[in-house]
């Protein structure tokens, strides 16, 4: 006869990882999405203004992921964040082509090295 493994039951004094907790990595890991599904024009920007706009990244959100850019990725030893900074960073540029064409912005977030003239 076949016993049927125990599941482990939480209990219910065990805590479950809120949202917060999860910190920059989901943080990371939602901007990724996002700038990947632009970069690769899975979602086309149309421009222009008002609720009509189908753009996903505004100037706010463009600003933001300048900021939380790691631009030093390409000096990672890790693979996976190389990758994910390559991807954050075609994103960026996307971006850039579109909301920032002159790379004033760009130039303002990015470190010495990284900006555009």
């Amino acid at each position: 006869m076949k016993t049927q493994p125990q599941r482990k039951r939480q209990s219910k004094h065990q805590k479950q990882k809120s949202p917060a907790s999860i910190g920059r990595n989901a943080t990371a890991t939602i901007l990724v999405s996002i700038l990947t599904q632009v970069a690769s024009t899975k979602i086309k920007p149309t421009g222009g203004f008002g609720p009509h706009r189908s753009t996903i990244m505004n100037m706010t959100q463009y600003i933001d992921a300048l900021k939380a850019h790691d631009w030093e990725f390409r000096f990672s030893d890790a693979m996976r964040t190389y990758e994910r900074g390559m991807d954050e960073f075609k994103a960026l540029k996307a971006a850039a082509n579109e909301l920032d064409p002159d790379h004033e912005i760009w130039n303002t977030y990015a470190p010495e090295g990284h900006r555009i003239p």
